[in-house]
């Protein structure tokens, strides 16, 4: 089953404007190197976050769009386990010249850099959310994707932990 629903669309339009915009930075993803090694994930997230505009043309596969924000959960989950903790350590290692003109808004990146997880953890817990009811009320009860695919479990656990 395609998802064309203008609602979820607009969701997932917004939720990659976010992530390209706020988390994927040019200053931030040398820093997520290690999150973004898995292909599978990385992968998925790129479906879900490059090109969101084409959805409402094309539609996304119900199954698919699972995958994704499972992804993009597991993706928020090892950032806030391995890449917030060490930030600090992480981002100076990295750090150029005091006179780097750039420092400022890779400064501003950085302290950002959690409330920005935190708004696009919220944005995928929405979409996933409003999958689920677009999917239960398009599938008879026991028939619905969502009961098919087992990460659902573990997006919505890893959805829930801060």
């Amino acid at each position: 089953m395609l998802v064309r629903e203008p609602v979820i669309i607009e969701m997932i339009v917004r939720l990659a404007e976010h992530f390209n915009m706020n988390v994927a930075t040019r200053f931030i993803r040398p820093l997520l190197a290690p999150v973004f090694s898995d292909s599978s994930v990385s992968r998925r997230i790129s479906d879900l976050t490059d090109n969101p505009s084409e959805l409402s043309e094309h539609g996304v596969p119900l199954d698919e769009l699972y995958l994704q924000i499972n992804a993009m959960a597991v993706f928020i989950k090892d950032v806030r386990t391995s890449i917030l903790p060490n930030m600090n350590s992480m981002s100076n290692s990295g750090l150029k010249s005091v006179n780097d003109p750039q420092k400022i808004y890779r400064d501003m990146a950085l302290s950002n850099f959690k409330s920005n997880i935190d708004l696009l953890s919220r944005y995928t817990s929405e979409l996933f959310e409003a999958v689920e009811v677009f999917d239960k009320s398009r599938n008879p009860a026991g028939k619905s994707v969502f009961s098919k695919i087992s990460e659902n479990t573990e997006t919505a656990r890893l959805l829930q932990e801060k």
